[in-house]
């Protein structure tokens, strides 16, 4: 898996909402995504401050970090499963950001070399997603 992680979600900023809409996965994110929790409000979660912020962002626990602002139904979600350290890195196109690359896994995983390989990573997503962005209709 990405990273030797449990999962990798790539999400699109909706540009109505600003919210964050999971687009793609892959590997095991723990208990069944419902629609609420594939839908990251902006601003919360992992993903949503590294969309703030324009850069990485990871936590070993994101249930012990104080920096990231999560909704009563994410908590819940992350409180269930097994899922509490994560890595997100944003989607950047021309200096807008479209969406985030993250990965997940079990609580106490340390992100190092990792967060700047993540970047890498959601780089080349940027170029996918905006190819299909262009794409004409049809």
């Amino acid at each position: 898996m990405l990273l030797g992680t449990s999962a990798a979600v790539l999400y699109r900023v909706d540009a109505a909402t600003q919210n964050l809409g999971s687009i793609a996965f892959s590997g095991q994110v723990g208990l069944t995504l419902s629609d609420r929790v594939a839908v990251m409000p902006s601003g919360f979660g992992v993903v949503g401050r590294a969309v703030q912020q324009r850069q990485p962002v990871a936590t070993a626990d994101v249930l012990a970090n104080p920096q990231i602002a999560l909704t009563p139904e994410l908590r819940q979600y992350v409180e269930q499963g097994q899922i509490r350290a994560l890595l997100a890195a944003p989607v950047i196109v021309k200096g807008r950001v479209i969406g985030a690359l993250a990965t997940v896994t079990r609580a106490g995983r340390v992100y190092d070399d990792d967060i700047r390989l993540a970047q890498i990573f959601a780089d080349q997503a940027a170029i996918a997603m905006e190819s299909v962005i262009r794409r004409p209709p049809g």
